[in-house]
């Protein structure tokens, strides 16, 4: 059973209505588009939801923003797939959809409304690339990663009795048998010869659904960027 998560702006002018099977906000980003765009503290959450249950109201006031990339791994500029909506008015970051995985869409925790639950454990990722002046609140059963976690956020949820959002803190046993099928989950994936930073399409949802995204930094290049208007696949008012 999905839970229903309501979001807005700090204004009000967007508000928005979606459907998450993986509503926990466990998963902590510490690279420089998530920091700098909706990371106040050294990194951003972003959870996992369903495109098409996605319901808007104030499209007209969204924006959209796709990071430029150029680094070590870029040498040439280039521009990610990400869609990162947020409220032209206050400038709040709502979500980010990627039409690479059209049926998934990533709302910001920050922008969210309803009572997210709490997570058993955390994941912080891409700590290669946090600012200087960061320190991670690492929890004893919290995992870190220099770059990409070998869970998806769907995986996650499931391991940990967190799918749908329905499991309360208590609820979570750590069952053997969920540890040990993502133990061979992510073992069988790197015979593959797969790593963790290219994830063949059924592993898709490596990393927040970004599974071709790679490590930026704070360098910025010109190019010029044509956003098509994804928003009016999404149902709601204008």
């Amino acid at each position: 059973m999905p839970l229903l998560l309501k979001g807005s702006c700090r204004c009000n002018a967007v508000r928005f209505e979606v459907e998450s099977h993986t509503p926990v906000p466990f998963m902590l980003c510490y690279c420089s588009i998530c920091r700098k765009q909706q990371g106040g503290g050294g990194f951003a959450i972003n959870l996992g939801a369903d495109y098409a249950t996605l319901n808007i109201r104030g499209k007209r006031n969204l924006g959209v923003y796709r990071a430029e990339i150029e680094d070590d791994e870029h040498p040439r500029c280039e521009v990610s797939t990400g869609e990162r909506n947020f409220c032209r008015k206050c400038g709040s970051a709502l979500w980010l959809y990627d039409p690479t995985w059209p049926e998934l869409v990533h709302p910001f925790a920050s922008a969210i409304d309803s009572d997210l639950p709490v997570p058993p454990e955390k994941v912080h990722l891409m700590l290669k690339y946090k600012a200087n002046w960061v320190e991670p609140d690492v929890g004893p059963k919290d995992k870190v990663f220099d770059v990409y976690p070998e869970e998806s956020i769907a995986d996650w949820h499931k391991r940990t009795g967190m799918w749908g959002g329905l499991a309360s803190f208590t609820q979570f046993k750590g069952r053997r048998e969920d540890q040990a099928e993502a133990r061979a989950s992510a073992s069988a994936f790197r015979s593959a010869g797969f790593s963790s930073t290219d994830s063949p399409q059924p592993q898709a949802e490596l990393w927040f659904g970004l599974w071709k995204v790679k490590p930026v930094r704070s360098v910025v290049c010109s190019k010029s960027i044509s956003v098509p208007n994804r928003n009016r696949a999404a149902s709601g008012a204008t």
